[in-house]
């Protein structure tokens, strides 16, 4: 959000990003999703999460550790 009002000032990006402290790729990444969906869009948490090789088995091992 502080990147967002900073750009809203007029600030440079690379301004910007020393004070907030984040990369240009970043804040570009940030300012497009921004463009696109708005702060709704801009909360949405989208980041890679690998499956366990047990979440198959999470019943299972529940039921045995349980």
């Amino acid at each position: 959000m502080d990147a967002l009002y900073l750009k809203s000032q007029g600030i440079a990006h690379k301004d910007i990003c020393r004070m907030v402290e984040m990369t240009k790729p970043t804040l570009v990444s940030y300012l497009k999703t921004y463009c696109e969906g708005g702060l709704e869009r801009l909360k949405e948490l989208n980041f890679y999460r690998p499956k366990s090789a047990l979440e198959d088995y999470d019943t299972l091992l529940a039921d045995h550790f349980g």
